[in-house]
């Protein structure tokens, strides 16, 4: 049996239920720590004791791509992931910045990258002062709530185990010409706020598909491209360039 998802959930899935789910749980978190060196993420190989929570809401402050609590010694952190793909047409990197302008809008498009990240660092900024469902703090979003879902005020009780909290957004790459040095002032402080790290697609593919073997994550890549009835041009739901 095989399953196969689509777009960025379907290449999520694909990754991480196959670290989570290795027979080898050692090869699993060893596995987690080469995602986390492709994020750049300073002594990546110190983590472990991971913890995957996909597609969570948080209420008033969304729903992340991916969850994961990992401990580094006594530290407890939460690295909270973002995914976009080129949904067959071309991510182009200046769209980080068009990202961050129209997340920037009184009313943004709440899949906005930026306002996604935004609204999970000013939960995790504030996470102590969420005693009731009464609860609310002010943002520049206006005043925001957990509510009193269980399942949401579970996974905030998680939040307030963690020390730091680390930001991930996972797009397509433009090859050589990778994220360059934001000309935005605004964009730039943004991305000191949270510390944000990038991580390609094409980079995961080439680690845990072509050198690591991860199967359903090939199988998945594979099936979110075909040719275009009307250019007959080769076009990838997820990368910028078909495999």
């Amino acid at each position: 049996m095989k399953i196969v998802g689509y777009s960025e959930r379907g290449a999520m899935n694909a990754l991480f239920y196959g670290m989570a789910f290795n027979k080898d749980e050692r090869k699993g978190e060893k596995d987690m720590q080469s995602f986390l060196e492709l994020a750049k993420v300073p002594n990546y190989n110190h983590y472990h004791q991971f913890e995957i929570y996909t597609e969570f809401s948080l209420s008033q402050f969304g729903s992340p791509d991916l969850i994961i609590f990992a401990e580094k010694g006594d530290v407890k952190t939460v690295f909270f992931i973002e995914a976009k793909v080129s949904a067959c047409k071309h991510f182009k990197m200046e769209s980080i910045q068009t990202e961050y302008e129209k997340g920037q809008k009184e009313k943004p498009n709440t899949s906005n990258l930026f306002y996604q990240l935004e609204q999970k660092k000013g939960l995790f900024d504030n996470k102590d002062k969420f005693h009731s469902e009464e609860t609310t703090i002010n943002t520049n979003r206006g005043s925001k709530s957990i509510g009193n879902n269980p399942v949401v005020r579970n996974l905030v009780e998680e939040l307030k185990k963690c020390d730091n909290a680390e930001y991930i957004a996972i797009v397509p790459s433009e090859g050589e010409e990778k994220m360059k040095e934001p000309k935005n002032e605004g964009l730039k402080k943004t991305i000191e706020d949270l510390n944000l790290k990038i991580v390609y697609w094409e980079d995961l593919y080439q680690k845990f598909g072509n050198e690591l073997k991860y199967e359903s994550l090939i199988e998945t890549f594979l099936f979110n491209q075909g040719k275009d009835p009307k250019s007959i041009k080769t076009k990838s739901q997820i990368l910028n360039k078909p495999i």
